[in-house]
């Protein structure tokens, strides 16, 4: 079968990666969202540390910048 972009349900995740892994990602957030799974805090844990090191290295980075401009 093929959805509406014609592709085909029964293809390798491999042909298709960036798909796959919206997919993937849509689903851990539905088991997250239910709360029943024994994966939920791993789930919820992997998440907020994904925000946390982008946020924290470019506070690091801003900090690195003020003080260079500072010190010139």
């Amino acid at each position: 079968m093929s959805d509406e972009h014609g592709e085909h349900e029964d293809e390798s995740p491999l042909a298709h990666p960036i798909e796959a892994a919206e997919h993937e990602v849509e689903h851990l957030a539905e088991v997250a969202d239910e709360g029943e799974s024994p994966a939920t805090p791993a789930i919820l844990g992997v998440g907020l540390i994904a925000v946390l090191i982008p946020v924290v290295a470019i506070l690091i980075a801003a900090s690195l910048l003020v003080a260079w401009l500072v010190t010139r």
